[in-house]
């Protein structure tokens, strides 16, 4: 059927609000333009069987998987089922799935909308490769989870414990809604060896990474995807790399520990809060109030 126009309705986004010129400059990406597409088909995908679905696997030539949060992706297992390249953000759970899958080189990855319509430009074809090992059934998941548990109840400190209920506290003491406050969390100080390994830039910075959180050299897409990644971000992004790195399942095998992530990869994800509805007060008293350690 026909693509349905369900986009919420916007008044600021009206033709008639726009002179000529201001409309042809709309992002071609905008629903308004996505709606009136004639190469686009519209399908209620709450109302197909499995067979059915199997059928629009099976008639594309590669997948887009343009979500921007995911606790674990099915459409990616399906689109290889079905020997159908597949595009997906470069997310932590994609890397940790690719990673898992043994690299998977039909798993393509992308950072912004005007990036995947360049690699559109030509369609990947499909690559065959050796079937995983057996024993990745039931039993290995359950046997990692088990060895994870295991590893994060060995890695337990007081130290980790006090982060953690310290994240908690913030948010608890942010309740209702205050005047904006430019009091930002910071981490604790920043150790010597993680200021040295963020002070380099890209490959550098990948290939020391892969040293430090898996004790061995980066292969050569890892290296690629990464230094792409931190070439075109900054420091939160290698902070980034560095947690998918030690929290992959080789790194979680090896224990690894770099002193000072943890509190970092928490400020990230703290920054990431709506602080307008942080008071200063409730910053201050849990002691994060105060300008994040320079790593320089």
């Amino acid at each position: 059927m026909p693509w349905p126009p369900r986009f919420p309705a916007d008044p600021s986004s009206r033709s008639a609000r726009r002179s000529p010129e201001e409309e042809k400059n709309l992002d071609p990406f905008a629903p308004q333009h996505l709606s009136q597409a004639e190469n686009l088909t519209g399908v209620a995908v709450g109302n197909l069987d499995e067979a059915e679905l199997g059928v629009f696997y099976a008639d594309a030539d590669v997948i887009i998987f343009p979500s921007h949060y995911e606790g674990f992706g099915i459409p990616v297992l399906h689109a290889l089922a079905a020997h159908r390249p597949i595009f997906v953000r470069a997310m932590p759970v994609f890397v940790e799935l690719w990673e898992g899958l043994g690299r998977n080189p039909n798993i393509h990855f992308y950072e912004t909308t005007a990036e995947l319509s360049d690699l559109l430009r030509t369609i990947p074809a499909w690559i065959d490769v050796a079937p995983l090992p057996a024993g990745n059934g039931a039993a290995r998941a359950m046997r990692q989870i088990r060895e994870a548990l295991d590893t994060a109840r060995r890695r337990i400190d007081y130290r980790h414990i006090v982060e953690r209920i310290r994240a908690v506290q913030i948010i608890s003491d942010a309740g209702g809604f205050h005047q904006p406050t430019r009091a930002a969390p910071a981490p604790p100080p920043l150790p010597a060896p993680l200021g040295a390994l963020l002070r380099l830039e890209g490959r550098e910075f990948v290939r020391k990474a892969y040293v430090a959180a898996l004790a061995r050299d980066a292969d050569p897409g890892g290296l690629a995807h990464y230094a792409e990644r931190v070439e075109s971000g900054g420091q939160a992004d290698k902070i980034e790399v560095l947690r998918i790195l030690s929290s992959s399942p080789e790194g979680r095998k090896l224990g690894t520990r770099i002193p000072g992530l943890q509190a970092w990869v928490l400020y990230y994800r703290l920054r990431r809060l709506p602080l307008a509805r942080l008071s200063g007060s409730a910053l201050r008293r849990m002691g994060l109030a105060r300008r994040p350690p320079d790593p320089n």
